[in-house]
């Protein structure tokens, strides 16, 4: 349900912008429920969540990140200029390097909204 998915973003986009690194326990677990909901979260909400990961410093499973990503990825067209800046710089502060095909079709929906740039 949407609003267990936006509680779950609020929550972790809360501990990053108090820079608060809960316990592994506790992030592994948030985790697993996070990546139930994937397809639930909104493109601000994706983006949100994986800045809170990339400002607490978190290692994610490569397995939870590229997931996280390929969803991002089928939904890029409703991401704005700015969340998608959000989600590349994310992405490498966390040190991850997404696939090629994720990376194309990144740098094709940039093209497609530069206007939103300026």
């Amino acid at each position: 349900e949407s609003s267990s998915a936006n509680s779950l973003h609020l929550l972790i986009w809360s501990l990053g912008k108090l820079g608060h690194m809960p316990s592994e326990e506790w992030m592994h677990e948030f985790q697993q429920a996070s990546q139930a909901a994937f397809f639930q979260f909104t493109p601000s909400e994706m983006a949100n969540m994986i800045w809170a990961f990339a400002k607490l410093g978190t290692k994610l499973p490569d397995m939870w990140l590229d997931n996280f990503l390929m969803v991002a990825q089928w939904r890029f067209p409703s991401f704005s200029a700015k969340l998608l800046s959000i989600l590349v710089w994310s992405t490498a502060m966390l040190d991850h390097s997404p696939s090629q095909e994720w990376m194309l079709c990144f740098e094709q929906q940039i093209r497609e909204k530069f206007e939103e740039f300026s």
